[in-house]
């Protein structure tokens, strides 16, 4: 252990000496390791970012592909792309109220009722609300008819214009959020979620026609059982896609803050001894989308004061990367080619912005293994 300090210590020494701006350098072996030391299973969740794209199509390594390289890690790169943290997005109500409901329809009084939950648990708080019921072997998309809310008779009890049959039944239920007609499906840009269940994403994979059910906590954390929980978690959970940050204590998943104390419970749960790490975006900037720009800000304000009430460090890459819009971002920016600049396609880092990514991450990361 003594020796991993020691030599983390030159790294950062050589690396300011050696490293500029026109040559990237990797840090090689003398960081490694000893080949005696059992392997140390890491497990890094994340978004397309984290995924490496970037660096894949500028014909480089992602950061988390040359953290693999280190001898006597065995890294597992789970992030995915469209991932967020939160769950569900802003605007739906917890998917948990909406799966099996039992429903007595009556064709008669026009009523359907819902006897295992209530009109405010799945999303019922007024007439005009319109919805559907999707039934279990519908995998196809929303079924036929969709209902308007005429009435509400009790906390349990709609009326609608015309119910055909008296007959009592269970299905899945979506309402259309925007009030207009139009049922919104599920899909995967709104179902990959990391603080979500295995049966949650799997219900939504059902009704939205698609497959996500692999992509929260249980499949991509405790399946793993990781020594080393990296989270790089900030770019999706934008304003318009979450409820809010939340507060330090927040276990809500449908606020950053909630959702983020929500996996880091489960993983220390399964494992009270492991090591997590949160990491803050690159950068703030979402093409001048001031409001955006100002969530990011504010997110990673707050990662930062979660990681100091949890003891947990956070690698903050926010402003340290050299990336600057209109400078050196993309092909926008004057003098640098088409597809050329530090953020090749407006979002994802190039291969060189993946190495200074890997050489701020590095030491922190060392440190994870003592």
């Amino acid at each position: 252990m003594i020796l991993l300090r020691t030599v983390s210590v030159i790294l950062l020494i050589a690396g300011a000496l050696v490293s500029t701006p026109a040559q990237e350098t990797v840090p090689k072996a003398a960081l490694q390791v000893p080949k005696t030391s059992a392997p140390i299973k890491v497990v890094v969740c994340g978004t397309s970012i984290t995924t490496g794209r970037g660096a894949e199509k500028d014909g480089g390594k992602g950061w988390v592909e040359l953290l693999g390289d280190q001898e006597g890690y065995t890294v597992i790169n789970e992030a995915q792309g469209s991932s967020r943290v939160a769950f569900p997005i802003a605007g739906r109500r917890d998917p948990e109220a909406l799966y099996d409901l039992d429903v007595t329809a009556d064709s008669v009084l026009a009523t359907f009722k819902f006897t295992n939950k209530t009109l405010a648990e799945i999303g019922i708080t007024d007439v005009g609300i319109t919805f559907s019921f999707i039934i279990a072997d519908d995998v196809t998309g929303i079924s036929a008819p969709i209902y308007t809310v005429d009435s509400i008779v009790d906390a349990n009890t709609i009326t609608v214009a015309s119910v055909s049959d008296s007959v009592r039944f269970t299905a899945d239920y979506i309402a259309d959020t925007s009030v207009k007609g139009i049922i919104e499906k599920p899909t995967p840009v709104t179902a990959a979620s990391l603080s979500a269940s295995a049966a949650e994403l799997q219900r939504l994979a059902t009704i939205g026609g698609f497959n996500y059910a692999d992509y929260g906590y249980e499949s991509r954390i405790i399946s793993n059982n990781p020594d080393i929980l990296i989270i790089d978690h900030m770019y999706n959970d934008g304003a318009e896609n979450i409820l809010g940050i939340g507060s330090l204590t927040s276990r809500k998943r449908s606020e950053y803050l909630g959702a983020l104390n929500y996996v880091i419970d489960k993983a220390q749960a399964q494992n009270p001894y492991i090591r997590v790490v949160l990491v803050t975006n690159f950068s703030p900037y979402r093409g001048n989308n001031l409001p955006a720009e100002q969530h990011m800000l504010d997110q990673r304000v707050a990662m930062i004061s979660l990681g100091q009430q949890r003891c947990i460090p956070v690698i903050d890459l926010m402003f340290k990367m050299g990336v600057q819009p209109g400078v050196n971002w993309d092909g926008r920016d004057p003098g640098i080619a088409e597809g050329g600049g530090l953020v090749i396609d407006a979002t994802h880092p190039g291969r060189i912005l993946h190495k200074r990514i890997y050489k701020e991450i590095l030491a922190e990361f060392l440190k994870l293994a003592e």
